[in-house]
């Protein structure tokens, strides 16, 4: 599955990458705020993009421009209809799960565990072709 990364995190990104490479997914885009993940979703129309909910600002804020929150991102990409499926990553466990269930989105708790993001793919992914 191709797969678009968004977090303002490096060490998270590449943690990310490895367990989706181990996962045997290819990575196709690396971002690192959201906009930059709505570029690469238009762009190589991911299979699947994962978004940090809250990279660098707070929800729904912008600077010059540029959406950096991955909340606000995933609402662009799933209205562009650029990804396949969409899930979220948070290390803010209970405030963050709540607001991606009222979107409808799975939501994987950082640090990942292998197992957990597969089980977020999973349910993200169920019944597309």
């Amino acid at each position: 599955m191709k797969v678009v990364i968004a977090d303002d995190s490096s060490v998270c990104r590449d943690e990310l990458r490895s367990l989706l490479a181990n996962l045997g997914h290819k990575v196709v885009g690396v971002a690192r705020y959201g906009q930059e993940a709505i570029d690469l979703c238009a762009e190589h129309r991911p299979d699947l993009a994962v978004l940090d909910m809250a990279m660098d600002q707070p929800f729904d804020v912008t600077t010059f421009g540029l959406i950096r929150d991955g909340v606000t991102a995933a609402k662009v990409i799933r209205g562009a209809g650029t990804a396949g499926a969409i899930v979220f990553a948070t290390s803010q466990k209970n405030v963050m799960e709540n607001q991606a269930r009222s979107l409808g989105i799975p939501c994987c708790v950082k640090p990942y565990k292998k197992h957990r993001l597969e089980q977020v793919i999973a349910e993200a992914t169920a019944g597309r072709s």
